[in-house]
């Protein structure tokens, strides 16, 4: 085909010939029409046009396959048409009846009842009746064009018109029998026969992926009107396929012929499009068939079933796969460069290839370049999910073999040694942790490229629940080794234990028909074996919980046996140790009221007995009974401890005849205890006020007995055999001494009374007041005494006092006397008349009492003295009588001279 602003006569001469050999080739007669008639515009063209609607639209619309029609039933078109129009209105409104193209069609009805046949809910005939002609032509044509998408080629004043135009009325009924035709033969329902259809037209249409290229350009254009057409259509089948999928009524192999069919369009469809790509000049031609090449690459389906290959088989295949990819799409850039270099050359665009195909080779290559990275990140994902999946399996068996009930203890010892070798020795969790940064990366780098949502999904999800697994894998074989482990051991211990079980029940039947002392002796250490069932217990236990069937049966059968064994030896061992404990209970009952009672009788004894009226007694006694006090609850505790003991041997005993004896035996306990308890703070009491009136009884003893002590030692000490002096000192101090004898006097007397008075109070109770009437007594016996030593002392003291001082007294009148005395004699004088009786008158006025006085008083003291100082006193009293005598003579002789002068 010619293109371009210079084209001339010839060039649309030679378009409309190859148009009219066109319709030659689908049959349609042509009658002298030429194709200077049509480039010149003559009126014959006119009826080319009705020949071409007649064909491409009435008489196709006619077809169930929508192909055109052989030109020899094209006369009947009109009929087909007018019979499909007949059937669409026949019963919509009563009276209405199409006969032809023309009358039948005038005002208007024939046209809304048609399109209620087709779309009931866009027409109310009811409505559509009370309207005049325009307003039903109105309506139709309005309805049809905006709902149902028939373009509005006639008017309602071209029809409402005595005789419409016959052809103008088909050309727009056409359109509804083209658009919605009658269901073709084999469809179920509306959708379905529309596909049918279509596809039996689009089978028709796509002969010409066969046929030879005559305008590339121009097939081009079709080819991509016919390909949008192809999806939508697809989609609608995709639609309709997933609907009627989930009906029970439409049959499947219904879908599948469809699906069948819709691959065979669409396969052909990318024939053509090959032959279009493959057949463009030159260079572009390779580009075109390497482009088809690449995405016939991208779009191959595997050409295995993961499914049905064991990993080993997958990591091999997708190797394959990759280092295919590798190969094909190693010259990608390369022609890529080609491809922009003629892109760029604008001589190529418009002369040897359409700007719409170049630019969809220039779409599907900068497709083909991202989906190609795309698919290359896909099978480096692959390669390694199934490289990792090659040691999963393995691992998945071994964790399946772990999850399986174990067998006896070879099998569970292989099962360790198994999993020690894979996890330990192998390191398979080691290598698969290498491998998952890997996968995670490979994963992430085709997340980053694709478009396709689900399998990014997927690839991201399984490497999360790889890692997850792996997670909980390696938790999960730590446990399932430590459970192997510990099945192993209690497989050791069973066997440990079984033999020696069994051999201690034999002999523990046989001992449990001797004697007492033979039943004590073996089974002495019964709790050690007790133990030991336990343990064996818990290993067949633990074994049963873990074994399959067979072991299980084995071991459980073992359990009953031993464990009824065990239970009937248990029995007879302790209804024979209950025995010895109902012994050992009374023991320790009896022990336990002996102990309590001798407790509580002490108690009573010490509430009972005579107590000494002292303070250190009452004290004692206060602390020994705030003790019983402070113990009563535990005597309570302990008496209940031992009603409860009472009761448990009552109840364990079985002791039919004498039921509540050990509790009576505690009455006596009870009756003790409630009485204590009662006496107690009255005891308490009583001791409070004789302590508190004891205590004003001793209040003062102390510095009384002090007083007394000092008293007795003060007149230990006295003597009368010292220096006057000294018994001056002695008499001072005893009588300052012995000043506080009538307070200490007082005093003895108000504790008289207190003593009186506490005696009175406490008439009838167990003091005993002959300690503090002693101490009594004694202390006014010892005041008395020292009381009447203290008198005698000061009389003597003031007798010797007394003599003492007359004595010197009278020995200084003496002395004084002798002295002027000598004085006197001594003395000279001229006038010896004077002197003489001065001498005269001095001695003879001297008083012998003088004398006399001394010698009594000395006498006096001679008596009292000490043989030493009667000596000294002796020997003064002389001495000064001496003197006296000597100075008496001196008088006779100063008589004597007085006399001879008288006589001279």
């Amino acid at each position: 085909m010619e293109r371009g602003k210079n084209m001339k006569r010839a060039h649309y001469m030679s378009n409309v010939s190859n148009a009219l050999k066109f319709l030659e080739s689908r049959k349609i007669k042509l009658v002298n029409i030429r194709p200077a008639d049509i480039v010149d515009g003559k009126s014959i063209i006119l009826g080319l046009v009705w020949m071409l609607i007649l064909c491409y639209q009435i008489e196709e619309s006619g077809n169930e396959d929508g192909s055109t029609a052989p030109s020899g039933t094209r006369g009947r078109a009109k009929e087909v048409l007018l019979e499909w129009a007949r059937k669409k209105t026949t019963g919509q409104v009563e009276g209405l009846e199409v006969k032809d193209f023309t009358t039948s069609w005038r005002d208007g009805m024939a046209f809304n009842a048609m399109i209620h046949a087709i779309r009931p809910e866009l027409v109310n005939l009811r409505a559509v009746q009370q309207m005049d002609v325009r307003q039903r032509l109105e309506n139709a044509f309005s309805t049809a064009e905006e709902r149902m998408g028939i373009p509005r080629l006639i008017d309602a004043e071209d029809v409402d018109v005595p005789k419409p135009d016959e052809k103008s009325i088909m050309t727009y009924i056409a359109q509804f029998s083209r658009k919605y035709p009658d269901e073709p033969s084999g469809a179920l329902n509306r959708e379905h026969g529309e596909l049918l259809r279509w596809i039996n037209e689009s089978q028709h249409r796509l002969q010409i992926v066969n046929q030879a290229i005559t305008d590339i350009q121009a097939e081009y254009k079709d080819y991509i009107k016919y390909e949008k057409e192809c999806n939508e259509k697809h989609k609608q089948f995709k639609n309709f396929e997933r609907k009627e999928s989930k009906s029970t009524t439409f049959p499947a192999e219904k879908l599948k012929e469809l699906k069948d069919s819709f691959d065979d369009i669409i396969d052909r469809v990318k024939k053509w499009r090959i032959k279009l790509d493959t057949s463009l000049p030159g260079e572009l031609g390779q580009i075109g068939q390497w482009i088809n090449d690449a995405e016939s690459l991208l779009e191959k389906d595997l050409p295995f079933d993961p499914e049905t290959l064991s990993p080993e088989g997958n990591y091999k295949n997708y190797s394959i796969l990759k280092d295919e990819h590798a190969r094909f799409f190693n010259n990608k850039d390369l022609i890529q460069q080609s491809f922009l270099r003629i892109k760029r050359d604008s001589s190529i665009v418009g002369q040897h290839i359409s700007q719409e195909h170049l630019n969809n080779l220039n779409g599907r290559l900068t497709a083909i370049m991202q989906n190609s990275e795309e698919r290359e990140h896909y099978l480096n994902f692959e390669e390694t999910r199934w490289k990792l999946q090659c040691l999963l399996t393995p691992f998945d068996q071994l964790l399946k073999t772990l999850n399986q009930k174990q067998g006896n203890i070879d099998e569970t010892a292989r099962r360790l040694n198994e999993l020690k070798i894979m996890v330990h020795g192998d390191k398979i969790i080691q290598t698969i942790e290498h491998i998952m940064p890997d996968l995670h990366s490979k994963a992430q780098q085709y997340h980053q490229l694709s478009k396709k949502d689900d399998r990014k999904k997927e690839f991201i999800t399984f490497t999360e629940q790889v890692r997850k697994r792996m997670k909980s894998a390696v938790t999960d074989l730590t446990s399932k080794e430590t459970l192997l482990e510990e099945t192993m051991e209690n497989w050791n211990t069973y066997y440990s234990c079984i033999e020696p079980f069994e051999k201690w029940l034999n002999e523990g039947e046989q001992v449990l028909r001797r004697s007492s002392e033979e039943k004590t002796a073996y089974f002495s250490n019964v709790e050690n074996w007790r133990q030991f069932h336990l343990k064996l217990n818990k290993a067949i236990q633990f074994l049963l919980s873990v074994c399959d069937d067979d072991n299980g049966t084995m071991l459980k059968n073992k359990l009953l046996l031993i464990n009824r064994r065990w239970k009937d030896i248990d029995d007879s061992v302790k209804q024979y140790h209950h025995d010895e404990v109902i012994k050992k209970k009374r023991d320790e009952f009896y022990a336990g009221r002996a102990k309590l009672l001798e407790t509580l009788e002490k108690i009573e004894r010490e509430i009972q007995d005579s107590l000494p009226c002292t303070l250190k007694a009452i004290k004692e006694q206060d602390h020994r009974l705030y003790n019983a006090q402070a113990e009563i609850e535990t005597f309570q505790r302990t008496l209940q401890i031992l009603i409860k003991l009472g009761q448990t041997i009552d109840r364990e005993s079985g002791d039919q005849h004498h039921p509540g004896e050990m509790i009576s035996l505690l009455q006596v306990c009870q009756d003790k205890l409630s009485k204590i308890e009662h006496d107690l703070p009255l005891i308490s009491k009583r001791n409070k006020t004789i302590h508190t009136q004891l205590q004003k009884f001793e209040d003062g003893m102390d510095k009384f007995t002090q007083w007394l002590n000092d008293g007795k030692q003060t007149i230990h000490q006295y003597t009368l055999q010292v220096p006057v002096k000294k018994i001056e000192t002695f008499l001072e101090q005893h009588r300052n001494f012995f000043t506080e004898t009538a307070y200490y006097r007082s005093m003895i007397e108000s504790k008289g009374k207190l003593l009186t008075d506490l005696k009175k109070s406490n008439v009838g109770t167990q003091i005993n007041f002959n300690m503090i009437d002693e101490q009594y007594n004694q202390m006014l016996i010892e005041f008395e005494q020292i009381c009447q030593e203290a008198s005698y002392w000061d009389k003597q003291f003031s007798l010797h006092t007394e003599l003492w001082r007359n004595f010197h007294h009278r020995l200084k009148l003496l002395e004084d006397w002798i002295e002027k005395a000598q004085d006197i004699v001594k003395e000279k004088n001229d006038d010896y008349a004077w002197l003489i009786r001065k001498h005269k008158d001095f001695f003879d006025n001297a008083d012998d009492e003088i004398l006399h006085g001394f010698v009594n008083s000395g006498q006096e003291l001679l008596h009292i003295r000490s043989e030493n100082d009667q000596k000294d006193i002796k020997h003064l009293m002389d001495t000064l009588e001496t003197k006296w005598k000597t100075e008496e003579k001196y008088t006779s002789h100063i008589d004597a001279i007085s006399r001879s002068e008288d006589c001279a």
